[in-house]
C-alpha cells in the first residue's frame, strides 16, 4: 500500500469532522488514538494534506510529511534547527513515534478504517 493510499484512507475517515480553531475539544475529533508497548500512547491527526499533528501528554506537535520508503512519515519542521526531534512513521494501522529521547514502539490504532 503506498503512502498516497494510506493518506487518502485516513483523510476519508476524518473528512466529516469539522476543523475550526485550535481548541482541544474540536481538534480531538480528528485524532486517531495509538496504543504502544510499555503502556505508552499518543494521538495523531492526518486530516490536513501533507501534515500531521501528534499529541503526546497534552502537547501538540505540527509535523510535515517527508518521503518514506514504505507507509507515511512526518517530522517536526523546525527551521531554526533547535528543539526536540519528533518523527512519526505509520503504515496501515501501525505506527512508531520518536519524541526527543522517548520512543513509542509497536503502536496500533483501532480507529484505522478496515478494507472490505
Amino acid at each position: 500500500m503506498n503512502k498516497t493510499l494510506i493518506a487518502a484512507a485516513a483523510s476519508v475517515v476524518l473528512f466529516g469532522c469539522a476543523q475550526s480553531g485550535n481548541t482541544l475539544s474540536q481538534a480531538g475529533e480528528n485524532f486517531l488514538h495509538y496504543s504502544c508497548d510499555a503502556k505508552m500512547a499518543f494521538d495523531a491527526d492526518y486530516s490536513q494534506q501533507d501534515k500531521a499533528t501528534v499529541r503526546v501528554d497534552g502537547q501538540d506537535y505540527a509535523l510535515t510529511q517527508v518521503p518514506a520508503g514504505s507507509g507515511i512519515r512526518y517530522i517536526l519542521a523546525n527551521e531554526q534547527g533547535e528543539g526536540m526531534d519528533v518523527d512519526l512513521h505509520a503504515k496501515g494501522d501501525g505506527a512508531r513515534l520518536q519524541v526527543g529521547d522517548t520512543f513509542f514502539r509497536n503502536c496500533v490504532t483501532e480507529d484505522f478504517p478496515q478494507q472490505q
